[in-house]
């Protein structure tokens, strides 16, 4: 939550992400479920969230990246 309005702490200032793509079957639905919330949240509150749903790109520097990466994908891909 904001101190003052909203979209005027961190959340105004800096990049925020709000995505389902974690590891576990459980606690992905639980984020799905929260990203369709935010869809139309501006409509219900009548503010502009300044939600803007896109996709991400990560680079790899090393071996642990591309394994950690993957093992993103893969449970992305295994859970829709």
């Amino acid at each position: 939550l904001e101190k003052g309005w909203l979209g005027g702490g961190n959340t105004g200032r800096n990049t925020t992400i709000i995505r389902s793509n974690y590891l576990y079957e459980e606690s992905m639905h639980i984020y799905e479920h929260s990203m369709k919330l935010w869809e139309g949240l501006s409509q219900e509150l009548n503010y502009n969230v300044m939600y803007s749903p896109r996709g991400v790109m990560m680079l790899s520097h090393n071996i642990h990246d591309q394994q950690s990466f993957k093992r993103h994908i893969h449970a992305n891909r295994l859970y829709g």
